[in-house]
């Protein structure tokens, strides 16, 4: 039984370590894209203080034509780093949490809140996606879904009832993905803990409270109020969120690092 214990305790701290370079590669990936498109992120700051929807719009779509080249850079960049980001916790974080819950059963409780909540935070954020492309294909009432003819002018009232439809179904899936994403980030944050507490690895508490920042300055919201907007503040912020989520993934590699190089606790 001990054999088994230290197996699945090695195991479970080799996938968190694989899971934490992953994690830094794909935000590597993201912050680059973000510098590549960093001009409809400040056109957005600047117009969203006053300009309608359809002017903002109007915008963006100027701004990538002009700048063409950033665009496609930096979304390929953005979308090869989401992609890394799903398969660090799909097949990293959560089957290490498994493996270690098998190490120690206090471990168990956040593993299922890590495994349940991320499960069903991408899989209603796909729903939400299908459902944000169907009501991008209804929003325009002439224009019929794939493989269906308006032959009555009264069918635009029926595709207005169906945009209704998918826009209350997409902020019900949205929701439920916002629940799911939280209380699989509350696991995590368990998790850590735990881990903490059974390795006596200060770090991984560390990693922990530096994830809880960095989460809490991601829902900051700043708004540019032209001219009274402080442009050194906004750049500052913009540069404290990925410096402190770097920094929670490197450590969070060092503390599994430190944790391999010493024989197997008990739980």
């Amino acid at each position: 039984m001990q054999v088994l214990q230290a197996d699945d305790y090695r195991y479970g701290l080799n996938l968190l370590k694989k899971y934490s370079e992953i994690s830094i590669i794909s935000y590597v990936l993201e912050v680059i894209s973000s510098i590549f498109l960093a001009p409809y992120t400040m056109l957005l700051y600047s117009l969203t203080a006053y300009a309608t929807s359809q002017h903002i719009l109007e915008e963006i779509m100027a701004s990538l034509q002009r700048y063409l080249v950033l665009s496609v850079i930096g979304g390929v960049l953005a979308l090869v780093g989401f992609v890394l980001g799903l398969i660090a916790i799909l097949f990293y974080l959560i089957p290490s949490a498994g493996r270690l819950a098998k190490w120690s059963s206090t471990l168990s409780t956040p593993s299922k809140l890590l495994k349940y909540g991320y499960y069903a935070g991408f899989i209603f954020g796909a729903i939400s996606a299908t459902l944000i492309i169907l009501a991008v294909i209804t929003s325009n009432g002439t224009t019929p879904l794939p493989g269906m003819i308006v032959k009555h002018p009264s069918a635009r009232e029926g595709y207005q009832g169906l945009l209704v439809i998918i826009i209350l179904g997409l902020v019900a899936t949205l929701l439920v993905m916002g629940l799911g994403m939280l209380l699989g980030w509350v696991g995590m944050i368990m998790f850590l803990l735990e881990l903490g507490s059974l390795t006596k690895e200060g770090l991984f508490k560390a990693v922990a409270i530096l994830d809880v920042l960095s989460s809490g300055l991601s829902f900051v919201n700043i708004r540019v109020r032209p001219p009274y907007a402080n442009p050194v503040a906004i750049i500052l912020f913009l540069l404290l969120f990925p410096a402190i989520r770097l920094t929670t993934l490197l450590l969070l590699r060092k503390a599994t690092l430190k944790v391999l190089s010493v024989e197997a606790v008990q739980p």
